[in-house]
């Protein structure tokens, strides 16, 4: 009886799964014809507006990398100044404090990079009067944001000097990771574990927008390749070191 009452619950769940499945891609399909329907219906006018304000970007590029930069930085330097106050106490729950605002000034950090590289290819086009411009304040946010991951990374350390690895080095990843406790690398293994999953679903919805993109403004074959490149990589990466890792554990 138990048995025959397990392999109902299965088909039935079964059921809902199939079920959901369907109404997924019914409504994936319902929404992408809407969009459809819409984008071919205002074509021209979105690919005119778009050309307009991809000049008027390229102009005014260096004031939005100026001011991404300022403003970042300025938080990262605050966060900084903030941690290092707390770790002259040297408190327990100062400790945890000053943690949190380290990790918020590598936040700002990361974030003004990852602005700065995107700012900065949209402005990089030969009839950009000011390219000179913004390729030089690239250069100045690239060196800026190199030299306080350093500040951070060497905060971090003289705070706990069991933290190892030299900012700059190759086996500065592979250091710092050996250096860390249980604990530490439990939450760096979650972290990675939950990047890999968002960026694993991530994909296939660019590439979706890539073949949009192509159909549809004529952006022709790149970024898909592009996405796909990313996303072999991506999940190629993951593959190999997991089987690679299983069978160190079996080894073991």
């Amino acid at each position: 009886m138990n048995t025959e009452m397990k392999q109902s619950e299965r088909k039935k769940g079964m059921g809902r799964v199939v079920l959901r499945l369907f109404a997924g891609l019914a409504a994936g399909g319902a929404v992408g014809f809407v969009l459809s329907y819409a984008t071919f219906a205002v074509r021209g006018g979105i690919a005119e507006t778009a050309e307009v304000l991809n000049r008027m970007f390229q102009e005014n590029a260096w004031i939005f990398q100026i001011a991404f930069f300022a403003a970042l930085t300025a938080v990262c330097l605050i966060c900084l100044r903030r941690a290092a106050a707390l770790l002259r106490k040297g408190g327990e729950e100062e400790l945890d404090r000053a943690g949190e605002y380290q990790n918020t000034a590598q936040i700002a950090n990361m974030a003004d990079m990852i602005l700065q590289f995107l700012l900065f290819g949209l402005a990089a086009d030969g009839d950009n009067p000011k390219m000179l411009l913004s390729v030089a304040l690239f250069l100045v946010s690239c060196a800026s944001s190199m030299l306080l991951e350093g500040v951070v990374v060497r905060q971090v350390q003289r705070a706990d000097p069991m933290k190892k690895g030299e900012v700059g080095s190759l086996r500065f990843n592979k250091e710092w990771l050996e250096s860390c406790d249980e604990a530490e690398r439990l939450g760096i293994y979650k972290a990675s574990w939950k990047s890999f999953q968002v960026l694993n679903a991530f994909c296939p919805l660019m590439e979706a927008v890539a073949l949009l993109g192509k159909m549809m403004f004529d952006t022709g074959n790149f970024p898909i390749i592009l996405v796909t490149i990313l996303w072999a990589v991506h999940t190629g990466v993951y593959c190999w070191y997991s089987a690679l890792f299983d069978r160190r554990g079996a080894g073991e």
